[in-house]
């Protein structure tokens, strides 16, 4: 199982370098190696790239990589496939995304709703937090009851099948109640069950597949209460700002939802994106408990250190809350991209954003994922395109690829949406990246375990041979499908 998570965590890379830089950044010791100068071809003519000259191997040519990655097709479809890394596959093609724009009938999001009054931090500060909650005894303990109450749902029938040797039979009947028990708890337990969802190694394939339909879709909250948060944010009625504005919102989400209005000043079609209520007090207190419950897991000497963990991932959600950040990395994705002409990047409007309000033009289009146009595999190519520009040229990503921030417009372009989730790499994370993607074109899985070393993916004091025994299978196993599938 430990070789299949070595195997995911790669596939991760190889597939959205940005993702990995988001939620496990490096302090990367990259081997020496050689750079040369690759020139590519933008807007402006001829620029260049500096790139990693990695050690003389054997070469693969274009014509020979393609008929390998055809017989490895043929071989998926007439022989057997681990069915794990075959539904791991298609979750990272969206192909089991839930793509609603609003939660299923029936949803209830369950939060502690109280004003901190301006008394919580704005950035994630894991002292302030305990500070604040230790003092108010009564919010963790109504939310713990929460969480227990919601959870009795899947916890005892899940017991009771382990006491009945049953778990197998009913681990997509218990999967899909975990589902609706994260929803219902809202953003923070939304995050991990998305998380929970890429481990092949903990689920069965068809719990995996469950899992990965869990959705950030929650009913819509109060209109007066969205417009009056609007008002208040801007300084000033809706109508002062907006010639047109939609009487109900078109998506809701855990974090917030969305208007669609029409700018008075320069008749701009825009979508307004109000924050939730309680957003901050529900994500603080959630990753206070959750900090506690690690703390309480150290003491154990567990081989994963689950409060660094937490307090890595935990600046990034807590970054998600503020608008004002979110609209900063869209202005500068924008610039990034403009030499890309077939990348749509929504404009912001940074005078008419704050923390909790976020304004930026409106793009016509439909998921990338739902499409049936016939140009959806020229659009996926333009994504990696403008994925290898952020790696290479800006190392600024975009950290949320998900289909349903890919849209394809009515003029055949791909717009890239929603911007709250970036990471920037440096230059040691972009060679080390860009040499195991090499390693992998070329299917050198055996320089893809040492460059797993040099990104301190593994220790350096690892038997590397032992460890190739074990992790070549399930590395070839993995990326063999990838290519093949087209990743």
């Amino acid at each position: 199982s430990w070789c299949r998570s070595m195997a995911t965590a790669a596939l991760f890379l190889s597939i959205s370098a940005g993702t990995v830089a988001a939620f496990a950044p490096l302090s990367l010791p990259i081997q020496a190696s050689r750079r040369s100068r690759l020139p590519l071809c933008g807007r402006g003519g001829i620029t260049s790239l500096s790139m990693v000259q990695t050690p003389p191997r054997q070469s693969v040519s274009i014509k020979e990589l393609s008929q390998q990655m055809a017989t490895a097709r043929l071989d998926m479809e007439q022989g057997e496939v681990d069915e794990r890394v075959k539904v791991l596959m298609e979750g990272m093609r969206g192909k089991s995304l839930n793509d609603d724009d609003f939660a299923a009938d029936g949803t209830k999001m369950n939060v502690i709703e109280f004003d901190s009054k301006n008394d919580l931090p704005l950035d994630y500060d894991p002292i302030a937090l305990k500070t604040y909650y230790d003092a108010r005894p009564t919010l963790w303990i109504r939310r713990l009851v929460q969480i227990f109450s919601a959870g009795s749902s899947f916890l005892i029938p899940t017991i009771f099948d382990s006491l009945t040797g049953q778990l197998e039979k009913n681990d997509v009947v218990r999967t899909r109640a975990l589902r609706e028990v994260l929803t219902s708890l809202g953003p923070f337990f939304i995050k991990l069950g998305q998380a929970l969802a890429i481990r092949p190694d903990i689920l069965s394939p068809s719990a995996m597949y469950e899992l990965q339909r869990l959705c950030d879709k929650v009913p819509a909250f109060d209109n007066d209460l969205a417009r009056k948060t609007i008002e208040d944010e801007l300084g000033t009625k809706i109508e002062t700002v907006f010639s047109e504005f939609s009487p109900r919102p078109l998506a809701a989400a855990s974090l917030g939802q969305v208007y669609k209005g029409v700018l008075r000043e320069g008749g701009e079609t825009v979508a307004v994106k109000v924050q939730r209520p309680y957003v901050l007090e529900t994500v603080s207190l959630d990753l206070f408990l959750m900090r506690q419950a690690a703390e309480f897991v150290a003491t154990f000497k567990p081989n994963t250190d689950f409060v660094a963990l937490l307090d890595e991932f935990a600046p990034r959600f807590y970054g998600e809350l503020d608008y004002v950040n979110e609209c900063a990395n869209g202005l500068k994705f924008e610039k990034i991209m403009e030499n890309i002409t077939q990348v749509i990047v929504p404009k912001c409007f940074p005078s008419l954003t704050t923390r909790r309000v976020h304004v930026a033009a409106w793009v016509d289009g439909e998921k990338l994922s739902q499409s049936a146009a016939g140009d959806v595999s020229s659009l996926v190519a333009v994504g990696m395109i403008a994925y290898l520009t952020q790696l290479l040229e800006s190392g600024f990503f975009h950290a949320d690829p998900h289909p349903g921030n890919m849209l394809r417009t009515p003029d055949g372009r791909l717009a890239i949406l929603d911007f709250g989730l970036m990471t920037q790499v440096t230059d040691d994370q972009k060679y080390g990246m860009i040499e195991a993607i090499a390693h992998l074109l070329n299917r050198d899985y055996e320089e893809i375990i040492e460059d797993f070393v040099s990104l301190e993916f593994i220790p350096p004091e690892t038997d590397l041979v032992e460890l190739k025994k074990e992790l070549l299978p399930a590395l070839a196993n993995v990326f063999d499908q990838a290519l093949a599938g087209g990743g």
